[in-house]
């Protein structure tokens, strides 16, 4: 059946024989670690699958060097979301040869969707879809032979048209030992170990437990790397359904392949579908108006390669640290920076209602923006000296920066645009002048409550948990326990300072591998989009 690829024109390098591109070894072989080695021998049998749409490609990025294949069912779409069931060691952290400790789940955005019949061809134009949620099930451990090997996807940009095959239900669930069903995946072939081509295999159960069911591959006919997270599917009166996860097997794929079930994790499944939002937020719906067979998928794959207009303005933006610097790509490659303008205002006008009010989106939803005349262009901060020293020394820079759609935007979330726009960089400029820079990120945090003091001289209580820093996330360690003797209240929490204040950008890490368009802008030029989808482009 499939696997991934170990390279190919996008530069995305596949290491094939990853634990997320493989089936491990079955639990009475031996260590777990050298289960998931990589697989030497093809598989045979299986026939091309042109008919499953709803089985797709599934890629994690773990780093600029380091990625692996699975494949997904697509059992459910919530509005504009689609709901893609896989197995759990697909999407946990892996060191090349096994499930790293403790499990470390992938960030949304190093997951990529991938449709079509061979999806290597699709990824080739830009086709494919961003994740925006991801869910392991709680029980699944790591282990091989876990019975919990589930997970699931939400991704973005699914459409009334895109093919959906739904999990079973335990109503639904007849099999039984002897039971007939079909094995779908992208994994490698018996004659093509870099197969990314969607095939098909039948098989029929060995053995059944609660949560598992065994097949036999001895005629050389079943899963292999890259099948990891395929359906096995039954018809039922009801019509086609997913009754399987491909979750592992023996090392040369030619003895055993092993599924979870779906029916007995019903419950994890429902929940989560049950829990996807009806109406994408602003940067939700952006990257969904850039997926396939969406509506801005063709000014998207206007920017998509570095060879267009578009790749060759943002080539030379790329490089530029300053804002004239991107002025000046503007005007050596106007078509292209065009292309990419084009490309923001087919998002902001696609998703007008949840980017209502985006202030990237603003000038393509209501032609201008209207300037900020409140004090100080309305800025504040919640610490009392940060907000003094925009009022009284920096009130013209911050009112310069409301009324720039880029640093306004910077200022409650980041962009790699964050970094060149002037009036940003003049506002961070000025705070930085204010006596004790207060509001400089490091700034000292609230603290928990002390403990409550104890009657009698018992002990008293611990101090409640720290507060986090001003705007930060993190929150502080829990206050000492009272006195023994005196019975004296505990000594509060120190918290933590939080990653970013009000009134700073972060600008956050470098771009992934699969090479995403820059978010740098100029004037009008938006970051196509600030708070949306950056489409990949090849390099």
């Amino acid at each position: 059946m499939g696997r991934p690829v170990s390279g190919f024109a996008l530069a995305l390098a596949l290491c094939p024989g990853l634990v997320a591109c493989a089936l491990d070894a079955p639990p009475d072989q031996a260590d777990p670690a050298q289960a998931i080695a990589v697989r030497q021998s093809p598989i045979l049998g299986g026939v091309p699958d042109t008919t499953d749409g709803a089985v797709m490609a599934l890629i994690h990025q773990q780093s600029a060097t380091m990625s692996s294949a699975c494949t997904g069912t697509v059992i459910a779409k919530v509005g504009a979301s689609g709901i893609l069931l896989t197995a759990g060691h697909c999407v946990v952290a892996n060191n090349g040869t096994a499930v790293t400790q403790p499990l470390t789940v992938a960030k949304p955005a190093d997951l990529f969707v991938i449709p079509g019949n061979d999806w290597q061809t699709a990824l080739g134009v830009n086709q494919y879809f961003d994740a925006a949620q991801v869910a392991v099930h709680p029980s699944y451990d790591g282990t091989v032979n876990s019975t919990f090997d589930m997970a699931l996807v939400r991704f973005v940009g699914a459409t009334p048209s895109m093919p959906v095959i739904p999990a079973i239900t335990a109503a639904e669930d007849t099999l039984a030992v002897g039971s007939a069903f079909t094995l779908v995946g992208y994994g490698e072939t018996d004659t093509n170990m870099d197969n990314s081509q969607r095939r098909k295999v039948d098989r029929t159960v060995e053995t059944l437990s609660t949560r598992q069911f065994q097949y036999n591959q001895t005629d050389l006919k079943g899963a292999c790397s890259g099948d990891s997270g395929g359906p096995a599917l039954v018809t039922t009166p009801n019509g086609v359904r997913v009754v399987g996860v491909t979750s592992y097997g023996d090392t040369a794929c030619k003895s055993i392949g092993v599924s979870v079930r779906v029916s007995p994790l019903s419950a994890f499944i429902q929940s989560f579908i049950s829990g996807a939002p009806l109406v994408l937020s602003c940067e939700e719906c952006t990257a969904a108006a850039v997926s396939p067979t969406n509506a801005c998928i063709d000014q998207a794959n206007a920017c998509g390669s570095a060879a267009t207009a578009c790749g060759q303005f943002l080539g030379c933006a790329d490089a530029c640290t300053t804002s004239s610097c991107v002025a000046s790509c503007k005007n050596r490659f106007a078509a292209g920076a065009t292309a990419y303008d084009n490309l923001a205002k087919c998002q902001c006008t696609s998703c007008a209602t949840p980017c209502a009010t985006s202030t990237a989106c603003a000038p393509y939803l209501k032609g201008t923006t209207p300037p900020v005349t409140t004090a100080c262009g309305g800025l504040t901060d919640s610490r009392p000296v940060c907000a003094a020293c925009i009022t009284n020394t920096c009130c013209a820079e911050a009112t310069a920066c409301a009324n720039d759609p880029i640093c306004a935007s910077c200022l409650t979330q980041s962009a790699s645009g964050c970094r060149i726009d002037t009036a940003f960089t003049k506002l961070n400029a000025c705070k930085v002048t204010c006596a004790g820079t207060p509001c400089a990120a490091a700034t000292t945090p609230t603290g928990g409550t002390g403990g409550t003091a104890a009657n009698g001289g018992t002990t008293g209580a611990a101090g409640t948990t720290g507060g986090a820093g001003d705007n930060g996330t993190t929150a502080g360690t829990s206050g000492a326990a009272g006195d023994s003797s005196t019975g004296a209240a505990g000594t509060a929490g120190q918290g933590l300072v939080g990653p970013k204040s009000g009134c700073s950008c972060s600008t956050g890490g470098a771009p992934s591998s699969f090479s995403s368009l820059s978010t740098l802008g100029s004037g009008v030029l938006l970051a196509a989009l600030v708070g949306g989808r950056r489409r990949r482009r090849r390099r």
